[in-house]
């Protein structure tokens, strides 16, 4: 018995090839150049929400600090440590269009008086993309995008032009790359995971510095006897790229991989990714790069000249990201950006609707010839898919080219709360916190792109006066209270914790002593227990529209502890 799964056949039984070429937005075999010019400018018949517009409105330069620094806050405090603050930072001026960004699309932190400080948690989204996707849903009929009738072939339009705005923000040739669109970061990572041809003389190579969802990749990897090696957290968070880049030279014929992560979600650590990306390269190694924290606020540009962070060169062979993490709106979405000779080395271990063409009964079956429809399973969250490109060319604008003034601005409120947090102290003049992730004193905050450095992440444990830690569950009721919304506990990446924290030699004897044990009786109780603290941290994160209220706010919190 032979079942067709897909639905986009034409009346003679053949499978309309025009589906992927309606128009010639929804064409995969475009150059470069049309892809580009595509991506940025979608014919009327695609809904595109507009950029948010500066204000036309005149503002003399008294006002421009009274609004746009303190968003509404009349604190006489922070009337006169805002000047101290411009007077260190005089560059952080040139950020102002943050501020007309909060002011005109993030009202809603004024209103709430939320101190948001978990960017690596989820980005905020701006009023007018939700706004604008409100309006297309109300207005447009959108259908499954498995068919051809008129609903579908819209929403058909939506997604071709959601991708190719993704391969541009990404600067990925669509010649070589292909975006897959995913259910978040997790997923894709999951994807390239299971459907890896790991081998008993295998390699799958990553930091200890690594999100559970990359972690996760060992089982695939273990299943197959292939062997994984940990490059070790250090104190202070990431890896010693001397070790990473000594682990890489034991090369194999068989199929290997490095998972490297752009950005620690703990430390905040940023690798060299040029240097260990092109180490692995040259000894065979498939590469896949965890982009969901460093895409939030650095440029990943998958073509070009691989001399710095932001150029790769074609060296990553797929990219997983959320896009929830980049500008907030629409969650539930994420893409895997991936070569397309690597995806053809993947064996899926199982298919679903929308990724076969055939399905013969009892066994037998012919997938997909579209390269991202063998991996998209089941239907897309087509719904959410339009306001992809609209969110991308926001951050695009503050992230890269001559308006890039998030990293600048992100750079000096970083260096700022860290140092005023460092100095301040209880009556006996024991520290309030212990700041865990470095001092950034020696990035410097001007530039905008860095080939090595560090994300907007801050790492604490607090105590009391006698230096008795203090529960982070503790601290975290204490925050809220106040309108401070921050994170507590490893952050799903317990390697980071552990090296910030000082507790590798710990973990070893855990590991020896519990040796042989299935990892399902271990409870975070007995690893508790057997450290002698919490294996966990406060996180202050900083992202799209951190301004010097929310850090000066913070700080007011740890000094208020100290009395």
């Amino acid at each position: 018995m032979l079942a067709k799964i897909s639905s986009r056949f034409n009346k003679g039984g053949q499978k309309d090839q025009s589906d992927h070429a309606t128009t010639a937005l929804s064409s995969p075999n475009l150059s470069s150049a049309e892809m580009e010019a595509l991506a940025l400018s979608p014919p009327s018949s695609i809904w595109r929400p507009r950029s948010p517009k500066p204000s036309s409105r005149p503002t003399t330069p008294s006002k421009l600090v009274s609004k746009f620094a303190y968003n509404g806050s009349k604190d006489p405090k922070l009337s006169l440590a805002y000047p101290a603050f411009i007077n260190r930072f005089p560059s952080y001026a040139k950020t102002q269009q943050l501020d007309n960004l909060r002011e005109r699309e993030f009202r809603r932190l004024q209103e709430s008086r939320v101190v948001y400080m978990d960017y690596m948690g989820a980005c905020l989204y701006p009023d007018f993309l939700v706004k604008e996707h409100l309006q297309l849903l109300t207005q447009q009929v959108v259908g499954n995008t498995h068919s051809d009738s008129p609903s579908s072939t819209l929403s058909e339009k939506h997604v071709s032009a959601a991708r190719q705005a993704v391969l541009s923000f990404f600067n990925a040739s669509p010649e070589e790359y292909v975006c897959i669109f995913t259910s978040n970061c997790t997923s894709a990572l999951k994807i390239v995971g299971e459907s890896f041809p790991f081998e008993p003389a295998s390699r799958f190579v990553l930091a200890e510095d690594s999100h559970n969802s990359v972690n996760g990749i060992r089982k695939f990897a273990e299943q197959k006897g292939s062997n994984v090696e940990y490059i070790p957290s250090r104190l202070g968070g990431g890896f010693d790229e001397s070790k990473m880049l000594d682990a890489l030279r034991d090369g194999t014929d068989a199929p290997s991989l490095l998972a490297l992560t752009g950005q620690s979600n703990i430390s905040g650590f940023r690798p060299n990714l040029p240097v260990i990306l092109s180490a692995a390269k040259k000894q065979g190694y498939y590469t896949l790069l965890d982009g969901a924290a460093l895409s939030s606020t650095s440029k990943i540009s998958l073509n070009g000249a691989s001399s710095s962070t932001d150029h790769l060169n074609g060296q990553v062979d797929a990219l997983a990201i959320s896009f929830y993490k980049l500008f907030g709106y629409p969650t539930g979405v994420g893409a895997l950006v991936a070569r397309k000779d690597f995806l053809r080395k993947l064996k899926k271990p199982w298919f679903s609707g929308g990724t076969v063409e055939v399905v013969m009964f009892p066994s037998g079956l012919t997938e997909s010839k579209v390269p991202w429809e063998r991996f998209e399973e089941g239907t897309l969250n087509y719904a959410s898919l339009a306001a992809i490109p609209a969110g991308l060319r926001m951050t695009q604008e503050l992230i890269s080219g001559p308006k890039a003034v998030l990293p600048l601005r992100l750079g000096i409120l970083h260096r700022w709360l860290h140092e005023a947090l460092e100095g301040i102290k209880h009556s006996n003049g024991a520290p309030v916190v212990k700041v865990l992730t470095p001092n950034r004193e020696s990035v410097d905050a001007n530039k905008s792109q860095l080939s090595l450095g560090m994300g907007y992440i801050l790492s604490l444990t607090f105590h009391d006066p006698t230096g008795t830690r203090m529960r982070n569950a503790e601290v975290s009721r204490q925050a809220a209270a106040l309108g401070i919304s921050l994170r507590t506990g490893c952050g799903c990446n317990p390697g980071a914790a552990v090296g910030l924290l000082g507790l590798r030699d710990d973990m070893a004897r855990m590991q020896e002593s519990t040796q042989g044990m299935s990892e399902r009786i271990i409870e975070y109780a007995d690893i508790e227990g057997m450290y002698g603290q919490e294996v966990g941290v406060v996180r202050l994160s900083l992202g799209l529209v951190s301004n010097f209220r929310d850090v000066w706010e913070v700080e007011r919190f740890v000094r208020g502890l100290a009395q």
